[in-house]
């Protein structure tokens, strides 16, 4: 899901955290699908996702991070 990137997606990811929002916690619109690289920089902390995943999700964060993992 993160663009570009070409390792497998293997880890489901909830884009707001379920404790923050309960009503999300299942909501298909709040999963996004990551690598296990990408899901790991963003419990790190070094990059955000945000967005809606039926729409648009936006990849913010450390560029060298990134394009190292992309």
């Amino acid at each position: 899901r993160i663009p570009n990137c070409s390792e497998r997606a293997t880890e489901l990811h909830h884009i707001t955290y379920r404790s923050k929002s309960k009503g999300l916690r299942w909501d298909p619109r709040n999963l996004v699908s990551l690598c296990k690289d990408h899901h790991d920089l963003r419990h790190a902390g070094i990059i955000q996702i945000a967005g809606n995943a039926d729409e648009e999700i936006i990849v913010t964060g450390d560029i060298d991070a990134l394009r190292f993992r992309l």
